[in-house]
């Protein structure tokens, strides 16, 4: 193990900054580095996106279609009203996210709407994955079993009572 005091000046600064959570002199990682919360919740995000999309490729046509509220509600009203969109009630919920995702799809060709709307909801239900095992881990100080409830961020759509990969559904993560 080496000491701050065996460097030259800016990297016993960077050592320090660093807080033993870079990786060794001798170019491998610190265990401690790989145990780190955000390095879990970044593993988890991947996961979590990582099952979803599977789970989506399992089904088949996902890729293919755009689901009712994603093309008739979300995006026609984003092509129509652009921002102003973002304050639209629809049936009875503000489903903002939803909206700014489509105005951000609103981009894309047409053609690549379908696979716009799978990709960015895996990603959006991965990014709550880890923001999920970032809590937990903070709220029980185990980091296994905060992989519990991050983990049922991929696990609850495999019971498949809703549809997956579209914008609409993301309410209920």
């Amino acid at each position: 193990m080496f000491s701050g005091r065996d460097l030259p000046h800016s990297s016993r600064y960077s050592a320090r900054l660093l807080n033993g959570r870079s990786p060794q002199v001798d170019g491998a990682l610190s265990s401690r580095w790989l145990a780190s919360p955000r390095w879990i919740a970044g593993a988890a995000f991947l996961v979590v996106t990582g099952l979803v999309l599977a789970r989506l490729q399992v089904r088949g046509d996902a890729f293919d279609h755009v689901w009712a509220e994603d093309g008739k509600v979300f995006l026609s009203d984003a092509e129509r009203h652009g921002l102003a969109s973002l304050s639209y009630v629809y049936a009875g919920s503000l489903l903002t996210v939803p909206r700014v995702l489509a105005i951000a799809g609103e981009a894309l060709p047409i053609r690549d709407y379908a696979t716009y709307t799978v990709l960015v909801s895996a990603l959006v239900v991965g990014a709550l994955a880890a923001f999920v095992y970032l809590t937990a881990a903070k709220v029980l100080g185990s980091a296994a079993w905060a992989a519990v409830p991050a983990l049922g961020m991929a696990l609850t759509p495999a019971l498949a009572v809703e549809s997956l990969g579209n914008l609409a559904n993301l309410e209920w993560f």
